[in-house]
């Protein structure tokens, strides 16, 4: 399944990303840019910089660079469906109203595809522990 270009623009405009990776991180003011210790790896010094004007994060430490779908994707070790869920939960959005089907098949068509391969599955099944 894939989403509407809408749907990330909107979690990318609605999410300041230094406040939501300054849950995680702690990181100070350091002229337009926030700047701390990566999460990513162990470091004394701080090499990781958010900027909310271009809303990407960028550590010159380890390479990590990205917005606030690749964090949560990399802190969490979620994939990217999971992870677009989870900020579509917390920003209040229907995850379902923006995923497009990319199928040619009319949902109608889809769901009797699916019964069919249910009552399929359950026959093998059945006749396999017989």
């Amino acid at each position: 399944m894939s989403f509407d270009d809408k749907l990330i623009n909107e979690i990318n405009e609605k999410i300041l990303l230094s406040d939501f990776i300054g849950r995680k991180v702690t990181i100070s003011k350091r002229g337009r840019e926030f700047v701390g210790l990566c999460p990513f790896h162990n470091e004394k010094t701080p090499s990781f910089t958010i900027n909310d004007d271009k809303n990407f994060y960028h550590c010159f430490g380890c390479g990590a660079h990205g917005n606030v779908i690749n964090f949560l994707m990399n802190d969490q070790n979620l994939e990217f469906r999971e992870a677009i869920r989870y900020l579509c939960t917390e920003l209040g959005l229907d995850f379902n109203q923006y995923s497009k089907n990319t199928s040619n098949y009319p949902s109608q068509e889809i769901n009797i595809i699916k019964n069919i391969l249910n009552l399929t599955k359950t026959f093998f099944v059945n006749n396999l522990l017989k």
